[in-house]
């Protein structure tokens, strides 16, 4: 999946020397999306109005691994 072009992105996140999440923000609507960065592509985890509850998701999603 591709990154839309009307999302800026704002944080990436690095676990064990890798970039593994990317958090973008909509301009248009102001909505935050928490990607997960797999090889050469990202998948979409959330969309949140704020980047702190996507960081909740970060956390599930690393007890998980």
């Amino acid at each position: 999946m591709k990154i839309p072009k009307n999302e800026k992105g704002m944080v990436s996140y690095i676990y064990d020397g890798e970039k593994r999440y990317y958090i973008t923000q909509n301009t248009i609507n102001g909505k935050f999306t928490l990607y997960k960065i797999t090889g050469d592509d990202y998948e979409k985890m959330a969309t949140a109005d704020s980047p702190l509850k996507l960081d909740e998701v970060i956390k599930k999603d690393r007890k998980g691994k």
